[in-house]
């Protein structure tokens, strides 16, 4: 019986892809690591990046340089947020405000965790069964009411649609914002322990600033007031 010689995969020999955004990567040092099979990531603007990992990861990068370096000014903070492919999603989609990314810099927001049930209620499934029921029915009302049908106008569509997905979007910051709550939560009562080394709560401190950050910028995206924290 013969056999046919496996063909190479097309793809095993194709050429790297083209970096998406090359003014992200220039904002580190990027070196690879043939021998560990990792690459050299090191942060231009500030000292607290500085990882071996196995790949350049842009979304991470991105973060950081957003959300956490201290290096970064207001400008660049918002020219790296409109280069990411979720701003440009969300800007075809026209949900996209033109609005100062300063807010990432404090420290905390003004609602309590205890408001978070309050909060959720604007924010639960009703509206978007609602948009979804009232596509339903006119769709049907459109093409059973007479003998010609009557399609939506697609205007309509496009601003139900649209509002559906600003709703996916606002429970999704309203999940990032509770998961920065229970994790602040944590660390806090980590830090109230005695028998801390330095190290560590210095380590502890750090993580306790970027998460009240990060949970300032998704309470901004929520349109929550935002307001500077007085201690850790």
């Amino acid at each position: 019986m013969e056999y046919q010689q496996q063909q190479p995969s097309p793809h095993r020999n194709r050429p790297p892809k083209k970096p998406r955004d090359d003014h992200l990567r220039g904002c580190f040092e990027i070196t690879p690591i043939p021998e560990e099979d990792s690459t050299s990531v090191i942060c231009r603007y500030c000292n607290e990046y500085s990882k071996i990992i196995k790949r350049f990861n842009p979304t991470k990068a991105r973060t950081h340089l957003v959300m956490h370096c201290p290096g970064v000014g207001d400008t660049m903070r918002r020219v790296l947020l409109e280069g990411s492919q979720e701003y440009k999603r969300l800007k075809r989609l026209g949900q996209v405000q033109d609005q100062s990314t300063n807010n990432t810099d404090t420290a905390d927001n003004t609602i309590g965790d205890d408001d978070t049930d309050n909060l959720e209620t604007t924010l639960n499934d009703t509206e978007e069964a609602t948009d979804q029921e009232a596509l339903t029915n006119q769709f049907i009302n459109g093409n059973n009411n007479s003998n010609k049908p009557k399609p939506l106008q697609m205007k309509q569509v496009t601003q139900l649609y649209l509002h559906s997905e600003k709703r996916t979007l606002e429970r999704h910051y309203m999940d990032m914002w509770k998961n920065c709550s229970r994790e602040l939560a944590r660390l806090r009562q980590e830090l109230n322990q005695s028998d801390l080394a330095l190290e560590v709560r210095l380590e502890l401190e750090g993580d306790v600033i970027g998460l009240k950050r990060k949970k300032a910028e998704f309470a901004r995206l929520l349109g929550m007031g935002v307001g500077v924290a007085s201690t850790i």
